[in-house]
């Protein structure tokens, strides 16, 4: 068995292909920023009126209408909780002042 990714969507070639769902449910799905494969995940969501698809992450872009303060859209990461707790401490650092240099 061998867990290819074509597209963004992970698959498991035995007889055939399986649906993205199955890979999920017995294997666990990718964190977007480590690439552990897990079963909990998170979802970051981001939205700054900013183009983040320019940072070089691998975003998620979803198109939020008639909403002027998302800008460009809303961004999204699936993430293990160690991604997650990292971001949140980025977050908080950087609000409290750090990372200014």
């Amino acid at each position: 068995m061998n867990i290819f990714t074509k597209t963004g969507v992970a698959k498991i070639e035995c007889d055939g292909w399986v649906k993205y769902d199955d890979v999920i449910a017995e294997h666990g799905e990718k964190c977007d920023c480590c690439g552990e494969i897990g079963q909990d995940r998170r979802t970051l969501s981001m939205a700054c009126g900013y183009a983040m698809n320019e940072m070089n992450v691998p975003f998620k872009e979803l198109p939020v209408a008639n909403i002027p303060s998302f800008g460009n859209g809303l961004y999204t990461l699936r993430v293990c909780k160690d991604c997650r707790a990292n971001w949140m401490h980025a977050i908080r650092d950087w609000f409290n002042g750090g990372g200014n240099d």
